[in-house]
């Protein structure tokens, strides 16, 4: 919010806030906005939840989180505590004095439970598009220009491409990927702490298969 503010002000656009007050504003305009998107965007919310739920849990035995995407990825995600220092060197003469971070045996709690749902959002965006290009190649497309959740082929392949993406994204979701993390979650930590996962949201009433007939689903 600060960011937009800032970027607001740069381009010549007021806002009521006076400087030594942007700060508090943006505080209160966050909280806002998080509400909304609670309302707004409700099962996100509850599967970010879910995910938030079970990194506190890990956390609770200092353990990193890894899960296998829907293609068999390998994810490990670990955060952890650091310990800042000065060190005192000499360079051309002068004396500095840099700040270096060392990484301690203990993990950051925060950092843990505030990536773990963006971080498994985009496991499953790579293994969508490992999924993709597979199915590609076996159709005899060749030539792919793709960056995290874009996609792009030479013309003469693009409405294959379009086919095949929808076929990608309807088989990687059939699937529970939900339900497919916690099971993972629960081969990790130990058996007293697996009682405290949090159930699988339910799931809604999207029929994937009608994403083949989505115009701009891919555009």
């Amino acid at each position: 919010v600060k960011d937009e503010l800032v970027k607001a002000e740069r381009l010549g656009k007021l806002h009521p806030f006076p400087k030594k007050k942007i700060l508090e504003a943006c505080t209160y305009l966050a909280k806002a906005i998080w509400a909304s998107i609670g309302d707004n965007l409700s099962s996100a919310r509850q599967g970010m939840d879910f995910l938030q739920a079970i990194a506190r849990i890990i956390c609770k035995d200092q353990l990193p989180i890894h899960w296998i995407n829907p293609v068999g990825f390998p994810v490990w995600q670990s955060y952890p505590e650091t310990k800042s220092m000065r060190v005192k060197a000499h360079l051309m003469g002068e004396v500095i004095k840099p700040r270096l971070n060392k990484d301690l045996d203990t993990t950051d709690r925060r950092k843990m439970v505030n990536g773990v749902a963006a971080n498994f959002v985009h496991s499953l965006d790579s293994a969508c598009m490992m999924e993709t290009v597979n199915l590609a190649a076996s159709k005899g497309i060749t030539n792919f220009c793709n960056v995290h959740d874009s996609f792009g082929t030479t013309a003469a392949d693009v409405h294959m491409l379009s086919i095949t993406l929808r076929d990608a994204f309807v088989k990687i979701f059939q699937d529970d990927v939900l339900q497919d993390f916690k099971d993972g979650i629960e081969k990790l930590i130990p058996e007293k702490f697996r009682d405290k996962l949090p159930e699988v949201p339910a799931k809604g009433n999207l029929n994937l298969d009608d994403l083949r007939q989505s115009e701009f689903f891919f555009a």
